[in-house]
């Protein structure tokens, strides 16, 4: 089977590319957001440019309601959706080309472009011997199995030297195909991105991590008092907003509680990060998305309730959890609850999350934004490769 896909690609190798047409995915082609989503919405912005971004997806809903906001997107098994990952010079992933695109259909000269979906705490890719790396064979033979799988990368983004080591390992490439840009997804924290608020309700979210499988539900909420905490944020003027992971779900007692009130919310939005800046505190366990929020300033609480449960039947960490987090964590939520009223009066710049911090040593180059970084690392990809 392997062989048959390869002599496909082969075949699909064989047929020119326009370096004017780039294509993206994200999110096993079920979602528009991450990375994927900031850089083509940042290429399709350049009006002086002949690109021609294309976004792919393996949903047809999706697809439909893409296109009536203006999105140029395709269903990945149609014709134009064939056409254009066959010819695009350049395709842009947020798990991997096999993952997010038609494998068969990306050819070898295709500059393929890792943008991930976040700076791993976890351990990913060909350093998770758990999941992604339970195969033998491809722990043995790691570029044969990328080639024949079609998931190999041209170019890696980061977001400074300690995230390129990481990613290095991860994706079984050289120091020399990562580029520390910075993720285009975190332009949201600075420029034009940032909204003055309306109102002056202390705004909270919640994002624990993946867990299980697919479609898993999970119940971290042991202690939380619904209708006392309710009562607690509307004397203080807080809003909680609770988002899982987008392949989990709440349990439907909880959310059965939450439907009337107006203080605890379950957050619904497609992409979070077309809002996270809005929030003033992050909660969170083990996600990926505490080091995008650090950029912010803001306060990260810690609540890792199950962390002896999740190391034991989790992934691996690249880190002790101490390590990244530091030592003031939260394992109820009546100690969480206590410690958010008391952040609410206090200093408005958090300084804390030196760890954190230490994994964007390239902000510096955020004057001008993260998304023209990659757009000019991959022009000067072309222009190489020519």
């Amino acid at each position: 089977m392997y062989l048959l896909k390869f002599s496909i690609v082969c075949l699909v190798s064989l047929i020119p590319k326009k370096k004017s047409v780039w294509i993206f995915g994200s999110w096993f082609g079920e979602s528009y957001s991450d990375n994927s989503k900031y850089m083509y919405q940042y290429v399709a912005s350049l009006a002086s440019s002949n690109i021609q971004p294309v976004w792919i997806t393996k949903n047809t809903a999706l697809t439909l309601r893409l296109k009536k906001q203006g999105v140029n997107a395709y269903y990945y098994k149609s014709w134009l959706g064939f056409y254009y990952q066959i010819i695009s010079k350049v395709a842009f992933v947020g798990h991997s080309i096999s993952a997010d695109l038609n494998p068969l259909l990306i050819g070898f000269n295709t500059k393929r472009v890792q943008l991930w979906h976040g700076v791993p705490l976890k351990k990913i890719g060909f350093d998770d011997f758990i999941y992604s790396n339970s195969s033998s064979y491809m722990h043995k033979y790691p570029k044969l199995f990328s080639l024949l799988k079609n998931d190999r990368y041209d170019l890696v983004i980061s977001t400074g030297e300690r995230c390129s080591r990481l990613f290095s390992s991860a994706f079984n490439v050289p120091m020399n195909k990562i580029v520390s840009t910075g993720f285009p997804r975190n332009d949201v924290f600075f420029g034009d991105e940032i909204k003055a608020k309306l109102d002056k309700t202390y705004k909270v979210i919640y994002m624990p991590t993946f867990r299980g499988d697919i479609g898993d539900s999970f119940d971290l909420f042991n202690g939380f008092e619904v209708e006392k905490i309710e009562e607690m944020f509307d004397i203080e003027n807080i809003e909680l907003h609770i988002r899982t992971h987008p392949a989990n779900h709440l349990p439907e007692s909880l959310v059965s509680k939450l439907q009337n009130c107006k203080r605890i919310k379950i957050s619904t939005e497609s992409d979070v990060y077309e809002s996270i800046n809005m929030y003033d505190c992050l909660i969170t366990d083990y996600s990926s998305v505490m080091f995008d929020f650090v950029i912010s300033g803001k306060p990260i609480l810690f609540a890792p309730f199950d962390l002896d449960d999740y190391l034991e039947d989790g992934r691996e960490l690249y880190f002790s959890y101490i390590e990244a987090c530091g030592e003031e964590l939260y394992n109820s939520w009546p100690a969480l609850i206590n410690c958010l009223l008391k952040m609410k009066s206090g200093p408005k710049v958090f300084t804390g999350n030196e760890f954190l911090k230490s994994f964007h040593d390239r902000l510096s180059l955020k004057e001008k934004g993260f998304s023209i970084n990659v757009y000019s690392q991959v022009k000067k990809l072309l222009h190489d490769g020519a």
